[in-house]
């Protein structure tokens, strides 16, 4: 059996401490609402994937024409963080709630259109008081999938007693495990910090980049 491993995404999100309301929407897009950032000062989001249409809702317009109007769901990766509290002896707790789903299939919708089948795998971790500097995995999250796959010739196949000999079936088993790795730095703003400084971009792209002005 084969193994292999893929990086999803490698996420940085800088959080502070305290839940104070702050100006950003968690319901809408800054292209929907102009609000900037979550409601929440100590909570942020990323999300990593396509958009796909899910299903569709029957309106009408001012003239009384019904038409389809579409509702998406993310394939790919989101994830949420929320920082409860960081202590001085170096601990902090916080909240996880990561999701991993892909398209699976379609279905055709009548007058509307194509819909998008999609399967998640979901977690939320409660509070979680982790050490500065220390990783947190979490796994568990498990995808077990079977699949068969029959080939025939036409009508031959089908026949009884000699149809097993033009027909040919196979099987493939899916088994997937999603790992998260969670790295809590506490960024002492008395001392300058550590992020920013000296950072060293991945790529030759991203080199040319930053330091095209240098």
């Amino acid at each position: 059996m084969s193994r292999s491993t893929k990086i999803l995404a490698s996420p940085t999100l800088i959080l502070q401490e305290g839940d104070e309301p702050y100006g950003g929407s968690d319901a809408e897009r800054i292209s929907s609402d102009g609000k900037i950032g979550r409601s929440k000062t100590n909570e942020a989001f990323v999300r990593v994937g396509t958009q796909y249409v899910t299903a569709y809702a029957v309106k009408q317009d001012i003239n009384g024409n019904n038409f389809c109007e579409p509702k998406f769901g993310n394939a790919g990766l989101t994830f949420g963080a929320r920082v409860d509290k960081i202590d001085d002896n170096g601990f902090v707790t916080f909240s996880l709630s990561p999701e991993i789903s892909a398209a699976v299939g379609t279905q055709q919708i009548d007058r509307c259109g194509i819909i998008y089948q999609i399967n998640d795998r979901l977690l939320d971790t409660g509070k979680v008081r982790v050490r500065d500097g220390q990783t947190l995995i979490l796994t568990g999250v498990i995808s077990d999938e079977d699949r068969s796959v029959v080939t025939k010739w036409p009508i031959l196949g089908d026949l009884p007693l000699v149809g097993q000999f033009f027909r040919r079936s196979s099987g493939d088993r899916r088994k997937s495990e999603l790992v998260i790795m969670v790295t809590p730095r506490i960024v002492k703003d008395d001392q300058g910090g550590d992020y920013g400084y000296g950072y060293q971009p991945s790529t030759q792209d991203a080199r040319g980049f930053v330091y095209s002005g240098v």
